[in-house]
């Protein structure tokens, strides 16, 4: 049976950001993993800032994706386009523009454009098809505007900071220990248990329990292990913030193996004082997830230094 006609459908949102800012958010993938609530990570696999390939892995339900996308990017016209390299059954190509149409100097409309085929014209999957993207697109539009919102207007609630540390052993021995949660039981401080539910294919999901100066603190990661490099999102996170994602990179420097953990956090105001006390305060708790998160990251990096010597 042949494919179905084309479809079209368009979703629509005004945003409070300005046009460039919005494009630029889209156009620069490592931008979604805070800004959408489902992706873990994206990066580019090939390409430049006029066409490129890009690899997308989301969470939802407990299920997690792997998408890859051709995209054509014209940010003269605030135009991102793209298009699925392979299409899920019952869809049979699916592809997408974002749109950025500037409405004064702080303000734009953005239009979120799908066409699609579907394998067959089954009215019952043509239903299916229409419900499922005309509630992503909703969703994906709301966490966009809120994401262009606050890099717009309340930046101060991103952080996003790296540390560093120069190791023993080969790129590859320190990615091996990075990658392998549980060996940094017996080696990190205030790591006291550490549970893989999951790992196929390069992607994981592991539970933690840390013991913090706040009680015991439990927390379960998705991590996308990739060559060089491990990124990941925790789907717990405290009540100061609302996102928490960051990146494990390995790389070879003048001294030695330099292993590089960067962490960004997005800010929730109101459940600062939940965690800080009264009276805390966006600053308070910017400072409080540096040194706390920057000297988690470096226990670990001195456990692997100490453990491959």
């Amino acid at each position: 049976m042949p494919a179905s006609r084309r479809r079209d459908v368009e979703h629509q949102a005004k945003i409070q950001a300005p046009a460039a800012l919005a494009y630029q958010l889209i156009a620069n993938v490592t931008t979604w993993s805070w800004i959408f609530p489902t992706t873990v990570h994206a990066e580019r696999l090939a390409g430049d800032d006029a066409a490129d390939r890009v690899g997308v892995w989301t969470t939802t339900d407990g299920t997690i994706n792997h998408w890859v996308a051709l995209r054509r990017l014209d940010p003269r016209a605030l135009r991102v386009s793209y298009r699925q390299e392979t299409a899920r059954p019952p869809v049979a190509d699916m592809g997408g523009t974002w749109i950025f149409e500037p409405r004064g100097d702080r303000e734009c409309l953005v239009r979120l454009q799908h066409d699609y085929q579907a394998l067959d014209d089954d009215r019952d999957t043509l239903a299916w098809i229409e419900e499922v993207l005309d509630r992503l697109s909703t969703d994906e539009l709301a966490a966009f505007q809120a994401g262009a919102e606050l890099a717009s207007a309340r930046p101060q609630r991103l952080l996003t900071f790296t540390e560093s540390v120069v190791t023993g052993g080969s790129t590859g021995d320190v990615y091996g220990f990075l990658r392998d949660m549980r060996k940094w039981v017996e080696l990190v401080p205030d790591l006291v248990h550490v549970e893989v539910r999951h790992d196929v294919e390069d992607v994981q999901v592991v539970r933690t329990e840390t013991l913090t100066g706040h009680g015991r603190h439990a927390s379960e990661v998705v991590r996308v292990c990739r060559p060089g490099a491990i990124a990941y999102r925790h789907l717990v996170v405290p009540p100061l913030a609302t996102v928490h994602t960051g990146e494990w990179r390995v790389t070879s420097g003048s001294d030695g193996t330099v292993a590089t953990a960067r962490h960004t956090v997005v800010f929730d105001e109101e459940g600062i004082p939940t965690v800080l006390g009264a009276g805390a305060d966006l600053e308070e708790a910017r400072r409080f997830a540096q040194r706390e998160l920057g000297a988690g990251s470096v226990a670990v990096l001195n456990a692997a230094r100490a453990h491959l010597g």
